[in-house]
């Protein structure tokens, strides 16, 4: 039996902008499984624009989007245990920290573990609004124009979550 390419539809990838550098990142979810509803979140932020929260807003909007639009019961991440900055963007989302991969991840000549974390459904709902009151507003990301409901983080205030 000849293998079988990957199916298309279990990914889904946005490029994150900003003006007037154009692309600043990606942000995406890999392996969409719609039998155990569940997929993969990697992100990458241009080192230019670190530390600014578009990285934190763009995880939201696409964990949004994975369990608002999608119907997901699960997103998982992994990041290198020694990589703060990771560490520190998936507690604030709300992933747990759910195992260790001993020296899963080879980098700059070494063997490094991974760190995996997972959210539910559930904890992104409990999460969702304080999220949004603890960035604020002073920066916003969208799909596209953002004009749509469930296109912009942070969400308005009056929508429902």
């Amino acid at each position: 039996m000849a293998d079988t390419p990957q199916d298309a539809d279990d990914k889904c990838w946005f490029a994150i902008t900003s003006e007037p550098t154009g692309v600043a990142g990606i942000v995406g979810l890999e392996r969409i499984s719609p039998v155990n509803r569940d997929a993969v979140i990697a992100l990458y932020v241009d080192h230019a624009i670190r530390r600014q929260g578009v990285g934190i807003r763009a995880s939201a909007l696409i964990l949004d989007f994975a369990f608002r639009q999608l119907g997901l019961n699960r997103v998982t991440s992994y990041y290198r245990n020694d990589n703060a900055s990771s560490r520190d963007l998936v507690s604030q989302a709300g992933f747990e920290v759910e195992g260790t991969m001993r020296q899963a991840w080879f980098s700059d000549g070494r063997f490094h573990d991974m760190i995996v974390v997972g959210i539910l459904a559930e904890d992104w709902k409990m999460r969702r609004d304080a999220l949004a009151e603890e960035l604020g507003e002073t920066t916003v990301i969208a799909f596209g124009d953002g004009r749509s409901v469930g296109s912009k983080w942070p969400p308005h205030r009056h929508e429902t979550p």
